[in-house]
């Protein structure tokens, strides 16, 4: 579902928002550009309390060089 196959969606990191903070029950998605942020008393998104919530992202980091 993710990796290499899904090249072309776009830059960023694809973040699952749960409106608990058990990362129970139906996630809202969207594709984040970094994990860096902050909510400042704002919903990360609709439909998401900003005070109790969760996140997990998916994605991959492409290394260009060892």
């Amino acid at each position: 579902m993710y990796g290499y196959e899904s090249e072309g969606l776009g830059e960023g990191i694809i973040g699952e928002y749960y409106d608990n903070a058990e990362f129970s029950g139906d996630a809202k998605t969207k594709m984040d550009l970094g994990i860096d942020f902050y909510v400042n008393n704002d919903a990360p998104m609709e439909g998401i309390n900003f005070e109790n919530f969760s996140i997990v992202w998916k994605g991959w980091l492409r290394v260009p060089k060892d």
